[in-house]
C-alpha cells in the first residue's frame, strides 16, 4: 500500500475550472460564519483578480494525489510591502499539521518566486484576548511558523452587512520577514493595520452603493481612530497575549484587569498603614512640616496607583519613587 502524499498547489484564475467548485465546498464547509466572505465576492476577484489595484491577489488550491483539499486567500499590498493571509481552509477529511504546513510553504514558496518584496505577513484571529482558548489550535500553527500577536486593541472590520458577528474586536498576528523583534514602534503597527483595511476597502469597492461611501469609510476611519487613541506606550509588544493560552517563550503579557485592581487597593492600603504610622511617630515627635511632607508623598502615590491602572506611565513613575518603588516591584 502506497501511503505517500504529493501536495501539489494551484492558482485559482477562473471561476469557470472544477477545482473552483471544489474549493468553494471546502471554504463553505470550514469557515465558520463569523469569518465568512461571500463568496460571489470571491467569485468575482478571482475573475477579475487583475483590477485589483493595491497589488495583487491570489487564490490557491492544495492538491493532495490530485484531489482538492485546501483553498487558501491572500492579497499582497505592493506600496507597504506586506502580504495579508485571509484564508487557508483545509478540508476536515484530510485536514492535518502536514497539511497545513504543506499548503502554507507551498504559498509562500509561490510569493518569493514572484519576486515579491515584502516585509510583514499578517493574519488576524477573531477573538478577544479572554476567549483565546476557543482559538488555541490556529495560533499555535501561526506561531509555530513565527507569527506573533500584537499586544494591543484591533478591530476587525464587518465582513457583511447582516454579518455585525464580524465586526469585533480580534488579534492580530504578524509575522516578520527580519525576525527577532520583541516590540514594534506604534507608527509601523498603524501602518500595518491601515494596510489591512485598505485592503478590505479594496476587496469591498465594487460591491458598495455610491450612496454608502461616505459611512463605510467614516467606519474605518473610526476603527483607525479607536486603535490609535488605545496606544499608551511608543512600542507594541508582540506575543504579548495572555500566557496561559499562549506556546511562546516570551516573557510578555497582557496584565488582567483584576490583578491590576488588586495591586492598586493593596498599594492603598500599603500607604494608609504607612501613614498612620508616621502620623502617629510624627505627633510624639511633633515634627508638624515632616509629617506635611510624608503625607504629601502619600496621596501622590495613592493618585498614581490608581492612574496606573489605566496608564503604564504613572506605573514608571511609582517605579521611580523611593522606597515606593520596591513595593510596587514585590506586587508586580
Amino acid at each position: 500500500m502506497n501511503n505517500n502524499v504529493d501536495y501539489k498547489l494551484m492558482r485559482l484564475t477562473s471561476s469557470k475550472c472544477s477545482e473552483y467548485f471544489e474549493a468553494m465546498k471546502i471554504y463553505t464547509q470550514s469557515v465558520e460564519y463569523i469569518q465568512k466572505t461571500s463568496t460571489n465576492e470571491i467569485k468575482y476577484w478571482i475573475d477579475h483578480y487583475k483590477k485589483f489595484a493595491l497589488g495583487d491577489l491570489f487564490f490557491f488550491v492544495l492538491l493532495s494525489n490530485d484531489i482538492v483539499i485546501g483553498y487558501a486567500e491572500l492579497a499582497y499590498i505592493k506600496k507597504s510591502r506586506t502580504l495579508l493571509i485571509d484564508y487557508i481552509a483545509i478540508d476536515k477529511q484530510y485536514n492535518s499539521n502536514s497539511a497545513f504546513y504543506s499548503f502554507y510553504w507551498l504559498i509562500v514558496d509561490y510569493i518569493n518566486k514572484q519576486g515579491l518584496d515584502y516585509d510583514f505577513i499578517t493574519k488576524e484571529i477573531l477573538c478577544k484576548y479572554d476567549s483565546t482558548k476557543i482559538y488555541l489550535s490556529e495560533i499555535k500553527m501561526y506561531e509555530l511558523e513565527n507569527f506573533k500577536v500584537a499586544n494591543c486593541l484591533y478591530v476587525h472590520p464587518m465582513l457583511e452587512k447582516t454579518n455585525e458577528e464580524s465586526e469585533k474586536e480580534s488579534l492580530l498576528m504578524i509575522y516578520q520577514k527580519v525576525l527577532g523583534l520583541s516590540q514594534i514602534k506604534n507608527n509601523t503597527y498603524i501602518s500595518i493595520v491601515k494596510t489591512v483595511y485598505l485592503y478590505y476597502q479594496a476587496w469591498d469597492d465594487p460591491f458598495i452603493d455610491i450612496s454608502e461611501k461616505q459611512d463605510y469609510l467614516k467606519k474605518y476611519e473610526g476603527y483607525l481612530s479607536m486603535i490609535t487613541s488605545s496606544l499608551n506606550e511608543e512600542y507594541v509588544i508582540m506575543n504579548g497575549y495572555n500566557k496561559k493560552h499562549s506556546y511562546s517563550s516570551d516573557d510578555k503579557s497582557i496584565p488582567s484587569k483584576t490583578k491590576s485592581i488588586q495591586n492598586a487597593l493593596i498599594y492603598t492600603i500599603i500607604v494608609i498603614i504607612v501613614v498612620l504610622g508616621v502620623l502617629f511617630f510624627a505627633k510624639e515627635l511633633n515634627v508638624q512640616l515632616t509629617t506635611i511632607a510624608l503625607v504629601s508623598v502619600a496621596v501622590v502615590f495613592i493618585v498614581f496607583s490608581f492612574v496606573a491602572l489605566s496608564d503604564s506611565k504613572a506605573a514608571k513613575i511609582i517605579k521611580n519613587l523611593p522606597v515606593f518603588s520596591k513595593l510596587f516591584e514585590l506586587l508586580k
